[in-house]
């Protein structure tokens, strides 16, 4: 049986590494917000330690107002951190939304080629069952014509054989003696 090949193979190849250069896209795009996310879990648990501090600080009988004011000074300044964190975070969403997109729409290129290659595949599959189907036909009759033509001619020779014995006249047995005359 001869093997399938499919025409647009090439394309297919090249749909397959567009998708798997998007996903790569991807994925960079989202390490960075994953980055910028744990940036700012970390700005925020060194706030609230930070501010745990400045509580533990103002409780008993003595305060130090100059510590109070530097760690205060220190949180608003984490607090800044935080928000450009936070905006980073947000103008990327238009990033990460183009490259799910772009994605997507690589995706959908792929599965429309792979598609086309399956019909393709069924349409051979269907193609050589009938191509194989029509030689076994052509292979059956010529089998059938070799085994009449066989029979004509074995039905001709027993003919032949019949006619050729009824024509033949009947001799007489030389080793048997005739009767003799009786005297």
């Amino acid at each position: 049986m001869a093997k399938f090949v499919f025409n647009l193979e090439s394309v297919l190849r090249a749909r397959k590494a567009d998708e798997r250069a998007r996903q790569l896209a991807l994925a960079a795009v989202q390490r960075e917000q994953a980055a910028l996310e744990d940036e700012l879990r970390r700005i925020h648990n060194t706030i609230q330690i930070e501010r745990e501090e400045l509580r533990q600080g103002l409780v008993g009988n003595e305060v130090d107002l100059r510590a109070a004011r530097m760690q205060a000074a220190s949180t608003v300044r984490l607090e800044g951190q935080a928000r450009r964190v936070v905006q980073g975070i947000a103008a990327m969403q238009p990033r990460l939304e183009a490259a799910r997109q772009a994605l997507v729409e690589a995706m959908t290129r792929r599965k429309a080629v792979e598609k086309l290659r399956e019909a393709r595949y069924e349409e051979w599959i269907t193609d050589s069952k009938r191509r194989e189907a029509t030689i076994l036909d052509e292979v059956g009759l010529a089998s059938a014509a070799r085994i009449a033509r066989e029979e004509d001619e074995s039905n001709a020779d027993r003919a032949e054989d019949q006619r050729s014995s009824q024509a033949t006249p009947e001799t007489p047995n030389p080793i048997t003696p005739e009767p003799a005359e009786a005297a």
